[in-house]
């Protein structure tokens, strides 16, 4: 049996793209202050997450962080 070993030869020159390599922006800071109360008491009395998000028309994610921020902060 015959074995053959491919090399590709080295790469001379990159060409970068200066639009592909930016940086990361800045997070955005939200003053969540005036629904965190509501957010939490609709978790005590038992509403999911899903269906808090659903009412205020948020994403899932976002009532976790809201609510997680205001855990720490306490």
């Amino acid at each position: 049996m015959l074995r053959v070993r491919f090399t590709q030869s080295p790469v001379s020159h990159v060409l970068h793209n200066p639009l592909v390599q930016r940086s990361r922006s800045e997070a955005v800071l939200i003053n969540t202050t005036p629904i965190e109360e509501s957010l939490r008491k609709l978790q005590r009395s038992g509403v999911s997450e899903s269906a808090i998000a659903r009412q205020f028309s948020i994403g899932r994610t976002l009532v976790r962080r809201i609510l997680a921020t205001s855990c720490r902060k306490q």
